[in-house]
Protein backbone atom coordinates (compact mmCIF):
# COMPACT_ATOMS: atom_id res chain seq x y z
CA UNK A 1 0.00 0.00 0.00
CA UNK A 2 2.83 2.39 0.91
CA UNK A 3 4.53 1.66 -2.44
CA UNK A 4 1.33 2.37 -4.38
CA UNK A 5 0.83 5.63 -2.54
CA UNK A 6 4.40 6.75 -3.23
CA UNK A 7 4.02 5.87 -6.95
CA UNK A 8 0.83 7.90 -7.21
CA UNK A 9 2.51 10.84 -5.48
CA UNK A 10 5.51 10.73 -7.84
CA UNK A 11 3.29 10.54 -10.94
CA UNK A 12 1.11 13.39 -9.72
CA UNK A 13 4.18 15.51 -9.05
CA UNK A 14 5.54 14.87 -12.57
CA UNK A 15 2.28 15.95 -14.17
CA UNK A 16 1.50 19.02 -12.07
CA UNK A 17 3.98 21.58 -13.43
CA UNK A 18 4.24 20.34 -17.03
CA UNK A 19 2.15 23.13 -18.60
CA UNK A 20 3.67 25.74 -16.31
CA UNK A 21 7.17 24.58 -17.19
CA UNK A 22 6.48 24.80 -20.91
CA UNK A 23 5.02 28.27 -20.52
CA UNK A 24 8.00 29.44 -18.46
CA UNK A 25 10.42 27.99 -21.00
CA UNK A 26 8.57 29.68 -23.86
CA UNK A 27 8.50 33.03 -22.06
CA UNK A 28 12.20 32.78 -21.29
CA UNK A 29 13.03 32.01 -24.94
CA UNK A 30 11.02 34.99 -26.15
CA UNK A 31 12.56 37.27 -23.53
CA UNK A 32 16.05 36.09 -24.44
CA UNK A 33 15.45 36.75 -28.13
CA UNK A 34 14.04 40.19 -27.28
CA UNK A 35 17.18 41.00 -25.24
CA UNK A 36 19.48 39.77 -28.00
CA UNK A 37 17.59 41.82 -30.58
CA UNK A 38 17.82 44.99 -28.46
CA UNK A 39 21.52 44.41 -27.75
CA UNK A 40 22.34 43.93 -31.44
CA UNK A 41 20.52 46.98 -32.75
CA UNK A 42 21.81 49.12 -29.89
CA UNK A 43 25.27 48.84 -31.46
CA UNK A 44 24.16 48.41 -35.10
CA UNK A 45 21.90 51.38 -35.76
CA UNK A 46 22.86 51.73 -39.44
CA UNK A 47 20.76 49.96 -42.08
CA UNK A 48 21.72 46.32 -42.49
CA UNK A 49 23.80 45.63 -45.60
CA UNK A 50 23.40 42.36 -47.48
CA UNK A 51 26.87 41.04 -46.65
CA UNK A 52 26.30 41.87 -42.98
CA UNK A 53 22.92 40.12 -43.04
CA UNK A 54 24.47 36.98 -44.52
CA UNK A 55 27.15 36.96 -41.83
CA UNK A 56 24.63 37.42 -39.02
CA UNK A 57 22.42 34.68 -40.46
CA UNK A 58 25.24 32.14 -40.56
CA UNK A 59 26.21 32.98 -37.00
CA UNK A 60 22.73 33.06 -35.42
CA UNK A 61 20.14 31.24 -37.51
CA UNK A 62 18.34 28.11 -36.38
CA UNK A 63 17.81 27.00 -39.99
CA UNK A 64 21.19 25.20 -39.94
CA UNK A 65 20.56 23.29 -36.69
CA UNK A 66 19.85 19.89 -38.28
CA UNK A 67 22.72 20.12 -40.79
CA UNK A 68 25.12 21.19 -38.01
CA UNK A 69 23.93 18.34 -35.78
CA UNK A 70 24.39 15.78 -38.57
CA UNK A 71 27.95 17.01 -39.19
CA UNK A 72 28.78 16.90 -35.47
CA UNK A 73 27.36 13.41 -34.99
CA UNK A 74 29.25 12.17 -38.05
CA UNK A 75 32.48 13.41 -36.47
CA UNK A 76 31.63 11.66 -33.20
CA UNK A 77 30.91 8.40 -35.05
CA UNK A 78 34.26 8.65 -36.80
CA UNK A 79 36.07 9.16 -33.48
CA UNK A 80 34.20 6.19 -32.03
CA UNK A 81 35.16 3.98 -34.99
CA UNK A 82 38.82 4.93 -34.50
CA UNK A 83 38.80 2.82 -31.31
CA UNK A 84 39.39 -0.21 -33.55
CA UNK A 85 43.04 0.88 -33.83
CA UNK A 86 43.55 1.35 -30.08
CA UNK A 87 44.30 -1.24 -27.38
CA UNK A 88 41.63 -2.30 -24.93
CA UNK A 89 42.34 -2.47 -21.19
CA UNK A 90 39.99 -4.47 -18.91
CA UNK A 91 40.16 -4.79 -15.13
CA UNK A 92 38.27 -7.27 -12.95
CA UNK A 93 37.90 -7.79 -9.22
CA UNK A 94 35.94 -10.29 -7.13
CA UNK A 95 35.58 -10.80 -3.38
CA UNK A 96 33.42 -13.50 -1.76
CA UNK A 97 33.00 -14.65 1.83
CA UNK A 98 31.07 -17.47 3.55
CA UNK A 99 30.43 -18.38 7.17
CA UNK A 100 30.93 -22.09 6.59
CA UNK A 101 33.23 -24.43 4.67
CA UNK A 102 31.83 -24.79 1.11
CA UNK A 103 33.94 -27.78 0.20
CA UNK A 104 35.83 -28.18 -3.07
CA UNK A 105 35.45 -25.31 -5.63
CA UNK A 106 35.73 -25.31 -9.40
CA UNK A 107 39.03 -24.53 -11.03
CA UNK A 108 39.98 -20.96 -10.16
CA UNK A 109 42.90 -19.25 -11.86
CA UNK A 110 44.07 -22.59 -13.14
CA UNK A 111 44.16 -24.29 -9.73
CA UNK A 112 41.77 -26.43 -7.70
CA UNK A 113 41.16 -24.66 -4.40
CA UNK A 114 39.33 -25.50 -1.20
CA UNK A 115 37.23 -22.59 -0.01
CA UNK A 116 37.54 -21.29 3.50
CA UNK A 117 36.09 -18.15 4.92
CA UNK A 118 36.80 -15.78 1.98
CA UNK A 119 38.35 -15.56 -1.49
CA UNK A 120 39.61 -12.50 -3.44
CA UNK A 121 40.69 -12.35 -7.09
CA UNK A 122 41.75 -9.51 -9.42
CA UNK A 123 42.92 -9.32 -13.01
CA UNK A 124 44.16 -6.82 -15.59
CA UNK A 125 44.02 -7.66 -19.33
CA UNK A 126 45.38 -5.69 -22.29
CA UNK A 127 44.13 -6.56 -25.79
CA UNK A 128 45.58 -5.05 -28.96
CA UNK A 129 43.83 -5.80 -32.28
CA UNK A 130 46.29 -6.59 -35.04
CA UNK A 131 43.92 -7.76 -37.78
CA UNK A 132 40.31 -6.58 -37.63
CA UNK A 133 39.49 -5.64 -41.26
CA UNK A 134 35.77 -5.07 -40.67
CA UNK A 135 36.38 -2.55 -37.88
CA UNK A 136 39.10 -0.80 -39.89
CA UNK A 137 36.82 -0.42 -42.92
CA UNK A 138 34.07 0.86 -40.63
CA UNK A 139 36.42 3.68 -39.60
CA UNK A 140 37.18 4.64 -43.22
CA UNK A 141 33.47 4.53 -43.97
CA UNK A 142 32.83 6.89 -41.04
CA UNK A 143 35.50 9.27 -42.41
CA UNK A 144 33.73 9.51 -45.76
CA UNK A 145 30.37 10.00 -44.05
CA UNK A 146 31.80 12.81 -41.92
CA UNK A 147 33.14 14.55 -45.01
CA UNK A 148 29.80 14.11 -46.78
CA UNK A 149 28.00 15.75 -43.85
CA UNK A 150 30.49 18.62 -43.87
CA UNK A 151 29.79 19.18 -47.55
CA UNK A 152 26.05 19.09 -46.87
CA UNK A 153 26.44 21.65 -44.08
CA UNK A 154 28.46 23.93 -46.36
CA UNK A 155 25.83 23.58 -49.08
CA UNK A 156 23.08 24.32 -46.54
CA UNK A 157 24.91 27.56 -45.72
CA UNK A 158 24.94 28.48 -49.41
CA UNK A 159 21.21 27.83 -49.65
CA UNK A 160 20.72 29.87 -46.49
CA UNK A 161 22.42 32.77 -48.30
CA UNK A 162 19.76 32.55 -50.99
CA UNK A 163 16.96 32.53 -48.38
CA UNK A 164 18.43 35.57 -46.63
CA UNK A 165 18.95 37.36 -49.94
CA UNK A 166 15.37 36.66 -51.03
CA UNK A 167 13.97 38.13 -47.81
CA UNK A 168 16.44 41.02 -48.02
CA UNK A 169 15.22 41.59 -51.58
CA UNK A 170 11.60 41.65 -50.40
CA UNK A 171 12.45 44.18 -47.69
CA UNK A 172 14.45 46.37 -50.07
CA UNK A 173 11.72 46.37 -52.72
CA UNK A 174 9.08 47.16 -50.09
CA UNK A 175 11.15 50.11 -48.87
CA UNK A 176 11.57 51.36 -52.44
CA UNK A 177 7.82 51.07 -52.98
CA UNK A 178 7.18 53.05 -49.81
CA UNK A 179 9.48 55.82 -51.01
CA UNK A 180 7.87 55.79 -54.45
CA UNK A 181 4.32 55.89 -53.08
CA UNK A 182 5.20 58.63 -50.58
CA UNK A 183 6.55 60.68 -53.46
CA UNK A 184 3.47 59.93 -55.56
CA UNK A 185 1.15 60.77 -52.66
CA UNK A 186 2.88 64.11 -52.12
CA UNK A 187 2.77 64.83 -55.85
CA UNK A 188 -0.91 63.91 -56.10
CA UNK A 189 -1.70 66.03 -53.03
CA UNK A 190 -0.03 69.03 -54.66
CA UNK A 191 -1.89 68.32 -57.90
CA UNK A 192 -5.19 68.13 -55.99
CA UNK A 193 -4.64 71.59 -54.52
CA UNK A 194 -3.82 72.91 -57.98
CA UNK A 195 -6.94 71.34 -59.54
CA UNK A 196 -9.12 72.64 -56.70
CA UNK A 197 -7.82 76.14 -57.45
CA UNK A 198 -8.51 75.68 -61.15
CA UNK A 199 -11.96 74.34 -60.35
CA UNK A 200 -12.79 77.42 -58.31
CA UNK A 201 -11.82 79.52 -61.34
CA UNK A 202 -13.89 77.37 -63.68
CA UNK A 203 -10.80 76.06 -65.50
CA UNK A 204 -11.24 72.42 -64.36
CA UNK A 205 -14.30 70.22 -64.40
CA UNK A 206 -15.86 68.23 -61.59
CA UNK A 207 -14.80 64.89 -63.19
CA UNK A 208 -11.19 66.21 -63.26
CA UNK A 209 -11.36 66.92 -59.54
CA UNK A 210 -12.97 63.54 -58.82
CA UNK A 211 -10.23 61.76 -60.79
CA UNK A 212 -7.45 63.45 -58.79
CA UNK A 213 -9.18 62.60 -55.50
CA UNK A 214 -9.52 58.97 -56.62
CA UNK A 215 -5.84 58.98 -57.58
CA UNK A 216 -4.91 60.27 -54.12
CA UNK A 217 -6.98 57.57 -52.42
CA UNK A 218 -5.31 54.95 -54.62
CA UNK A 219 -1.84 56.27 -53.74
CA UNK A 220 -2.63 56.26 -50.00
CA UNK A 221 -3.92 52.69 -50.23
CA UNK A 222 -0.85 51.60 -52.20
CA UNK A 223 1.37 53.23 -49.55
CA UNK A 224 -0.38 51.34 -46.75
CA UNK A 225 -0.08 48.07 -48.68
CA UNK A 226 3.64 48.69 -49.21
CA UNK A 227 4.08 49.36 -45.48
CA UNK A 228 2.33 46.08 -44.63
CA UNK A 229 4.53 44.21 -47.11
CA UNK A 230 7.63 45.85 -45.63
CA UNK A 231 6.58 44.83 -42.12
CA UNK A 232 6.04 41.21 -43.17
CA UNK A 233 9.32 41.14 -45.09
CA UNK A 234 11.20 42.47 -42.04
CA UNK A 235 9.50 39.84 -39.84
CA UNK A 236 10.60 37.01 -42.15
CA UNK A 237 14.13 38.40 -42.37
CA UNK A 238 14.26 38.80 -38.58
CA UNK A 239 13.17 35.18 -38.16
CA UNK A 240 16.05 33.91 -40.30
CA UNK A 241 18.47 36.17 -38.42
CA UNK A 242 17.03 34.88 -35.10
CA UNK A 243 15.78 38.27 -33.95
CA UNK A 244 12.45 39.27 -32.51
CA UNK A 245 9.98 39.28 -35.44
CA UNK A 246 9.67 42.61 -37.18
CA UNK A 247 11.74 44.91 -34.96
CA UNK A 248 11.10 48.52 -36.03
CA UNK A 249 14.87 49.14 -35.89
CA UNK A 250 15.55 46.54 -38.62
CA UNK A 251 16.24 48.49 -41.79
CA UNK A 252 18.03 47.23 -44.89
CA UNK A 253 20.41 48.98 -47.22
CA UNK A 254 18.93 47.93 -50.55
CA UNK A 255 21.73 49.50 -52.55
CA UNK A 256 24.17 47.05 -50.93
CA UNK A 257 22.66 44.31 -53.09
CA UNK A 258 23.95 45.96 -56.24
CA UNK A 259 27.19 47.24 -54.65
CA UNK A 260 28.15 43.70 -53.64
CA UNK A 261 27.60 42.41 -57.20
CA UNK A 262 29.81 44.68 -59.27
CA UNK A 263 31.39 41.76 -61.13
CA UNK A 264 28.71 39.42 -62.52
CA UNK A 265 29.86 35.98 -63.62
CA UNK A 266 30.21 36.21 -67.38
CA UNK A 267 30.10 32.59 -68.55
CA UNK A 268 28.65 30.76 -71.46
CA UNK A 269 25.97 28.22 -70.61
CA UNK A 270 28.35 25.33 -71.30
CA UNK A 271 31.03 26.79 -69.01
CA UNK A 272 28.41 27.44 -66.34
CA UNK A 273 27.29 23.81 -66.40
CA UNK A 274 30.88 22.56 -66.16
CA UNK A 275 31.59 24.98 -63.29
CA UNK A 276 28.57 23.69 -61.38
CA UNK A 277 29.52 20.04 -61.89
CA UNK A 278 32.98 20.92 -60.60
CA UNK A 279 32.04 23.15 -57.66
CA UNK A 280 28.73 21.94 -56.25
CA UNK A 281 29.23 20.71 -52.70
CA UNK A 282 26.15 18.49 -52.80
CA UNK A 283 27.82 16.55 -55.63
CA UNK A 284 30.95 16.25 -53.47
CA UNK A 285 28.75 14.77 -50.73
CA UNK A 286 27.12 12.35 -53.17
CA UNK A 287 30.56 11.26 -54.40
CA UNK A 288 31.54 10.47 -50.82
CA UNK A 289 28.44 8.31 -50.46
CA UNK A 290 29.46 6.26 -53.49
CA UNK A 291 32.79 5.61 -51.75
CA UNK A 292 30.88 4.50 -48.66
CA UNK A 293 28.96 1.97 -50.77
CA UNK A 294 32.26 0.66 -52.16
CA UNK A 295 33.61 0.18 -48.64
CA UNK A 296 30.44 -1.65 -47.62
CA UNK A 297 31.16 -4.25 -50.31
CA UNK A 298 34.64 -4.82 -48.87
CA UNK A 299 33.16 -4.98 -45.37
CA UNK A 300 30.82 -7.73 -46.51
CA UNK A 301 33.81 -9.68 -47.85
CA UNK A 302 35.66 -9.38 -44.52
CA UNK A 303 33.05 -11.63 -42.92
CA UNK A 304 35.05 -14.54 -44.41
CA UNK A 305 38.23 -13.30 -42.71
CA UNK A 306 39.34 -13.88 -39.10
CA UNK A 307 39.78 -11.23 -36.41
CA UNK A 308 43.15 -11.52 -34.65
CA UNK A 309 44.41 -9.79 -31.54
CA UNK A 310 47.27 -10.18 -29.06
CA UNK A 311 46.45 -10.18 -25.38
CA UNK A 312 48.33 -10.12 -22.11
CA UNK A 313 47.63 -9.44 -18.47
CA UNK A 314 48.26 -10.11 -14.82
CA UNK A 315 46.17 -12.12 -12.35
CA UNK A 316 46.05 -12.13 -8.56
CA UNK A 317 44.31 -14.54 -6.15
CA UNK A 318 44.15 -14.58 -2.34
CA UNK A 319 42.27 -17.16 -0.24
CA UNK A 320 42.18 -17.91 3.45
CA UNK A 321 44.45 -20.76 4.49
CA UNK A 322 46.16 -20.81 1.06
CA UNK A 323 49.16 -18.96 -0.27
CA UNK A 324 48.58 -15.84 -2.35
CA UNK A 325 49.18 -16.40 -6.07
CA UNK A 326 49.82 -13.96 -8.92
CA UNK A 327 51.08 -14.51 -12.46
CA UNK A 328 51.31 -12.93 -15.94
CA UNK A 329 49.87 -14.42 -19.10
CA UNK A 330 49.83 -13.58 -22.81
CA UNK A 331 48.72 -15.01 -26.11
CA UNK A 332 47.14 -14.56 -29.50
CA UNK A 333 43.37 -14.67 -29.94
CA UNK A 334 41.64 -15.31 -33.25
CA UNK A 335 38.01 -15.73 -34.27
CA UNK A 336 36.53 -16.81 -37.58
CA UNK A 337 32.85 -17.19 -38.39
CA UNK A 338 32.37 -20.36 -40.40
CA UNK A 339 28.65 -20.24 -41.10
CA UNK A 340 25.96 -17.64 -40.31
CA UNK A 341 23.05 -18.94 -42.33
CA UNK A 342 24.18 -17.32 -45.63
CA UNK A 343 24.11 -13.87 -43.97
CA UNK A 344 27.58 -13.10 -45.32
CA UNK A 345 26.52 -13.89 -48.89
CA UNK A 346 23.38 -11.81 -48.60
CA UNK A 347 25.27 -8.89 -47.05
CA UNK A 348 27.60 -8.91 -50.05
CA UNK A 349 24.70 -9.00 -52.52
CA UNK A 350 22.95 -6.18 -50.63
CA UNK A 351 26.08 -4.00 -50.68
CA UNK A 352 26.49 -4.46 -54.45
CA UNK A 353 22.88 -3.45 -55.12
CA UNK A 354 23.23 -0.37 -52.89
CA UNK A 355 26.39 0.66 -54.73
CA UNK A 356 24.63 0.37 -58.07
CA UNK A 357 21.69 2.44 -56.79
CA UNK A 358 24.03 5.08 -55.36
CA UNK A 359 25.72 5.58 -58.73
CA UNK A 360 22.34 5.93 -60.38
CA UNK A 361 21.26 8.52 -57.78
CA UNK A 362 24.54 10.40 -58.35
CA UNK A 363 23.77 10.54 -62.06
CA UNK A 364 20.28 11.81 -61.26
CA UNK A 365 21.72 14.52 -58.97
CA UNK A 366 24.10 15.61 -61.73
CA UNK A 367 21.20 16.01 -64.16
CA UNK A 368 19.29 17.99 -61.53
CA UNK A 369 22.29 20.29 -61.15
CA UNK A 370 22.46 20.80 -64.91
CA UNK A 371 18.77 21.72 -65.04
CA UNK A 372 19.11 24.12 -62.10
CA UNK A 373 22.04 25.87 -63.78
CA UNK A 374 20.16 26.23 -67.07
CA UNK A 375 17.15 27.63 -65.21
CA UNK A 376 19.25 30.10 -63.18
CA UNK A 377 21.22 31.12 -66.29
CA UNK A 378 18.09 31.89 -68.30
CA UNK A 379 16.38 33.67 -65.43
CA UNK A 380 19.42 35.85 -64.85
CA UNK A 381 19.49 36.84 -68.51
CA UNK A 382 15.79 37.70 -68.39
CA UNK A 383 16.24 39.67 -65.15
CA UNK A 384 19.11 41.65 -66.67
CA UNK A 385 17.05 42.42 -69.74
CA UNK A 386 14.01 43.34 -67.62
CA UNK A 387 16.13 45.76 -65.54
CA UNK A 388 17.45 47.43 -68.71
CA UNK A 389 13.94 47.76 -70.13
CA UNK A 390 12.59 49.09 -66.81
CA UNK A 391 15.27 51.77 -66.63
CA UNK A 392 14.52 52.87 -70.20
CA UNK A 393 10.76 52.92 -69.56
CA UNK A 394 11.28 54.89 -66.34
CA UNK A 395 13.40 57.51 -68.10
CA UNK A 396 10.86 57.79 -70.91
CA UNK A 397 7.89 58.03 -68.51
CA UNK A 398 9.63 60.70 -66.44
CA UNK A 399 10.37 62.75 -69.56
CA UNK A 400 6.79 62.33 -70.83
CA UNK A 401 5.40 63.49 -67.49
CA UNK A 402 7.68 66.53 -67.32
CA UNK A 403 6.73 67.52 -70.87
CA UNK A 404 3.00 67.00 -70.24
CA UNK A 405 3.17 68.94 -66.96
CA UNK A 406 4.84 71.89 -68.65
CA UNK A 407 2.28 71.87 -71.44
CA UNK A 408 -0.56 71.61 -68.91
CA UNK A 409 0.73 74.61 -66.99
CA UNK A 410 0.75 76.52 -70.28
CA UNK A 411 -2.81 75.43 -71.05
CA UNK A 412 -1.75 73.35 -74.05
CA UNK A 413 -2.36 69.87 -72.54
CA UNK A 414 -5.56 68.20 -71.38
CA UNK A 415 -5.90 67.19 -67.76
CA UNK A 416 -6.83 63.64 -68.74
CA UNK A 417 -3.58 63.21 -70.68
CA UNK A 418 -1.58 64.62 -67.74
CA UNK A 419 -3.15 62.07 -65.37
CA UNK A 420 -2.25 59.28 -67.78
CA UNK A 421 1.37 60.47 -67.78
CA UNK A 422 1.41 60.57 -63.97
CA UNK A 423 0.07 57.02 -63.75
CA UNK A 424 2.62 55.83 -66.30
CA UNK A 425 5.46 57.50 -64.38
CA UNK A 426 4.33 55.92 -61.10
CA UNK A 427 4.13 52.44 -62.61
CA UNK A 428 7.52 52.85 -64.31
CA UNK A 429 9.17 53.97 -61.04
CA UNK A 430 7.84 50.97 -59.11
CA UNK A 431 8.79 48.56 -61.88
CA UNK A 432 12.33 49.96 -62.13
CA UNK A 433 12.92 49.64 -58.38
CA UNK A 434 11.74 46.03 -58.36
CA UNK A 435 13.65 45.09 -61.53
CA UNK A 436 17.01 46.33 -60.26
CA UNK A 437 16.79 44.28 -57.08
CA UNK A 438 15.43 41.30 -59.03
CA UNK A 439 18.53 41.44 -61.21
CA UNK A 440 20.77 41.29 -58.13
CA UNK A 441 18.75 38.40 -56.68
CA UNK A 442 18.97 36.47 -59.97
CA UNK A 443 22.77 36.94 -59.96
CA UNK A 444 23.03 35.49 -56.44
CA UNK A 445 20.78 32.55 -57.32
CA UNK A 446 22.94 31.90 -60.38
CA UNK A 447 26.14 31.93 -58.32
CA UNK A 448 24.58 29.57 -55.80
CA UNK A 449 23.56 27.23 -58.62
CA UNK A 450 27.21 27.22 -59.69
CA UNK A 451 28.24 26.34 -56.12
CA UNK A 452 30.15 29.61 -55.71
CA UNK A 453 30.12 32.34 -53.08
CA UNK A 454 27.12 34.63 -53.15
CA UNK A 455 28.83 38.04 -53.01
CA UNK A 456 31.98 39.63 -54.37
CA UNK A 457 32.97 40.64 -50.83
CA UNK A 458 32.03 37.28 -49.33
CA UNK A 459 35.54 36.51 -48.08
CA UNK A 460 35.22 38.91 -45.15
CA UNK A 461 32.73 36.67 -43.36
CA UNK A 462 32.50 33.34 -45.26
CA UNK A 463 34.40 30.15 -44.56
CA UNK A 464 37.21 28.82 -46.69
CA UNK A 465 36.08 26.25 -49.28
CA UNK A 466 36.31 22.61 -48.28
CA UNK A 467 38.96 20.45 -49.86
CA UNK A 468 37.72 17.42 -51.71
Amino acid sequence: MIGMALSALVLAGCATDDAATRAASRDEALARRRRETAAFFATNAAPLTLDRALGVARARTLHLTQASLDATLAGIRKDTAFSAFLPRLDASYMYAAADTDLGSSPVLMGRSLTLGDSVETAGLTLTQPIFVPNAWLLFFEAKHLEKAQQYRLARAKQLLDVQVTAQFYESAVADELIRAYVSETNSTTALLRQVEGLRSEGLATEPDLARVKAKLLSDVHALKSAEVKAELARARLADILRFEPGPPTLRVDGASMTRALQHPRMLSLEDAVMAALTNRLDLFAADRLTKVREIEIYRALTEWLPDIAVTGGGNYANQDLLATSHFWSGGVVGALSLFKGFQSVNDYRKAKEERKAEYEMLENRMMAVVISVIDAYRRRALAEEAATVARAVQASARLDHETAKARFDEGRETFSNLMDKISAREAATVRAASAEYARALAEIVFRTALGERALDADAQWGEAPLAQ
